[in-house]
Parts: structure tokens; C-alpha cells; sequence
């Protein structure tokens, strides 16, 4: 027992040096790429993009479903499981995807503005792909592959971000930045069902049955993650609020 602590130690110490250094170094490629987005496209044409985003954060949420965390936690799954729950995502990642592209209808009556019908149902392929992205992602997290994740990130969001300045240079104005999403989503799938194609099975699937063990533990995490993500835009609507008033009434003493 003695000799098993530093192995530990040194595994823990390692995973947690690999996801600092790929975040921090994530966060630093995505600082230097949105300063040349910032360059090329306008405050409108990301102002419409902050309303797409604000959106498709909830339907990812719903379209995850909590399976991520659910296929971390339950060991006894077996390939043929994992195969059924990827296969149950690929259905709820239609339904949500499909959902999305018809909200541009109400979104663009809400912002009075027609360009977010065509964008968000450019914004399905993410949904989609983040959607089905899923088992794969939790399969690598469980076997604890954080070199892979961490490689994946940084090479995504570099691919994304050079063919969003590539389309931003063009004239693509808001198009770039939902492309940008839409091919780290579907780089990022393909690398994680590349590396973990050998532990799905397709064969002799219960689909209901697999979604059966883990929906109650999956639930439990997307009503948090839900919840969560209300809060959290509360509070930053709230500041937002405050903040404009602040500046408002500042605004109007300087004046008086």
C-alpha cells in the first residue's frame, strides 16, 4: 500500500500540470485570436452573435442531458451500453438541433433583426455535433486521456479561430464566428470518436435499457447544470443592470 501513494500522487500531479498548461494556453490563443476578429468585424456583428450564444449554452445543456457525468460515474457500463447511449444521443441531438434552427423565428421577431434566422440554423451543425460529442467526451475523461483532451483543445480552437479570421477577412461578418463553433464542434467530435471507437459497441443494443441505467443520475445533473446556467445569467443580467444605471446616473449628475 505504501508504494501505491506516489504513483497516485505523481498521476493526479501530472493530469493536473497537463489541463493547467493546455487551459491556460487555450485561453491565451483565444485572447490573440478574437483581438484580430476584434479588428475585422464590427460591435454589431458580434453583438449578434452574444444573442446566438446566449442560446445555444442552453440547448447544449439540454441536449447533453447530464450523460457526460453519467458515463464517468457508473462503472458497470459495458461497450454495448456506451453504444446505445450513443446512439440515443444521436436522436435527442436531431430533436435539439432542429429545435434550435426553428427558434431563429422567434429570436429574430425578438431582436427585430431577420439575419438570426439564417445564423441559427447555421448554429444546428454545433448544436448537433456538441450534442452527439457527448459519450465520446466522457469516455475520454474516464479514462482520464487528459493529453488528449488538452491537445485536442488547443488544436481545435486554433483550426476554428484561422478560418474564422479567414471568412472574417472575406466579408462573412457573423457567419465567421457561428463557423468558428461549428468546426471546433465537429473537429473536436471527430477526435474524440477516433480515440475512443474501440470501446463502442453497435452490436445486439438496447438502447432504452442503456439510457435506463444512468437517466435518473443524468437527470439529477442536467437539472443542475440548468439551473445553474438561470442563475448564473441572472446574476450577470442583474450586474449588467446595475452597472447601466450606475453609468447612467453618473452620466446624468456630470451633465447637471
Amino acid at each position: 500500500m505504501a508504494e501505491e501513494t506516489p504513483k497516485k500522487s505523481m498521476s493526479f500531479l501530472k493530469a493536473s500540470a497537463i489541463q493547467f498548461t493546455s487551459k491556460y494556453l487555450n485561453v491565451a490563443l483565444q485572447l490573440v485570436l478574437t483581438a484580430v476578429l476584434a479588428r475585422l468585424l464590427t460591435p454589431e456583428e458580434y453583438g449578434v452573435m452574444a444573442g446566438i450564444t446566449i442560446f445555444t449554452s442552453l440547448f447544449s445543456i439540454l441536449a447533453e442531458m447530464g450523460f457526460g457525468p453519467a458515463i464517468i460515474q457508473f462503472k458497470q457500463l459495458k461497450s454495448e451500453d456506451y453504444g446505445g447511449i450513443f446512439i440515443f444521443s444521436i436522436i435527442i441531438g436531431t430533436v435539439i438541433a432542429i429545435a434550435f434552427g426553428l427558434m431563429g423565428y422567434p429570436i429574430s421577431w425578438f431582436f427585430n433583426d431577420a439575419s438570426y434566422v439564417p445564423l441559427c440554423f447555421l448554429t444546428v451543425i454545433s448544436v448537433f455535433f456538441n450534442a452527439i460529442n457527448m459519450v465520446p467526451n466522457g469516455l475520454l475523461l474516464k479514462d482520464k486521456k487528459f493529453f488528449t483532451i488538452g491537445i485536442r483543445l488547443v488544436v481545435t480552437t486554433l483550426i476554428g479561430g484561422v478560418v474564422a479570421i479567414i471568412m472574417a477577412y472575406n466579408g462573412f461578418g457573423t457567419a465567421a464566428l457561428v463557423w468558428n463553433l461549428n468546426i471546433i464542434a465537429i473537429l473536436v467530435f471527430i477526435w474524440n470518436f477516433i480515440s475512443v471507437r474501440k470501446q463502442l459497441s453497435f452490436h445486439n443494443l438496447h438502447i432504452l435499457q442503456s439510457v435506463h441505467v444512468v437517466l435518473r443520475y443524468s437527470l439529477y445533473q442536467a437539472g443542475y447544470s440548468i439551473i445553474n446556467y438561470f442563475l448564473v445569467t441572472l446574476i450577470i443580467s442583474s450586474l449588467a443592470g446595475s452597472l447601466v444605471l450606475l453609468r447612467s446616473d453618473f452620466t446624468t449628475r456630470r451633465i447637471n
